[in-house]
């Protein structure tokens, strides 16, 4: 057989993601579910970089507005927080934290400063 197998691919992906900082141990959970259903996993990821996607076109938005509505900044910063906890997005959830910190001070330069 030639080559890594998927699954051999699959953990080196995530090990690399781990070592950036990328992912946490919650991540290593959801691929411990069983393999029966490999689509559960695909799916739960899939839906995940859409909402996420979709949070982050909105508050992109809300930061061109002239009067940012810091209300609902914090509530796109809680979902994105709790949805990459869950699923363990650990930066993501760690710039959201971060986000909803420069709202509640009302800093606009600090809105959507890079997280690293």
């Amino acid at each position: 057989m030639g080559g890594p197998n998927i699954w051999e691919e699959q953990r080196n992906f995530v090990k690399n993601l781990h070592e950036q900082g990328i992912l946490d141990s919650r991540f290593d959970e959801i691929l411990d579910l069983p393999r029966e259903n490999p689509q559960f996993v695909i799916d739960l990821v899939t839906k995940f970089c859409s909402d996420a996607e979709n949070s982050i076109a909105a508050l992109i938005r809300y930061h061109n507005e002239p009067d940012i509505n810091y209300p609902k900044v914090i509530d796109r910063a809680h979902q994105i927080k709790g949805a990459s906890s869950c699923i363990g997005g650990h930066r993501m959830a760690l710039a959201s934290r971060e986000l909803r910190y420069a709202c509640e001070d009302k800093d606009k330069d600090s809105f959507l400063q890079d997280q690293g």
